[in-house]
């Protein structure tokens, strides 16, 4: 199994749009709020690491109010 985060940051007004937007994606099994940099984590799991990435690349860039991303690929070590 294939597991990847997505950490998100919202513009302002925007957090609650965009977590439940990022909620009704393929493969989002969790979005949550986080404190830091970010505003939200999203947790994508899947079979495929391929699969998992191209739910990122072509459904990211629609969702409006989105400032900055990036994706977490987790390791089994």
């Amino acid at each position: 199994m294939a597991l990847i985060y997505v950490l998100v940051s919202v513009e302002r007004g925007r957090l609650e749009d965009a977590r439940r937007e990022l909620s009704r994606l393929p493969r989002v099994s969790e979005v949550n709020y986080v404190t830091g940099k970010y505003d939200i984590v999203a947790k994508l799991k899947g079979a495929k690491l391929e699969e998992l990435l191209r739910v990122v690349a072509t459904n990211l860039q629609k969702l409006r109010g989105l400032k900055r991303t990036e994706t977490l690929v987790a390791a089994e070590i």
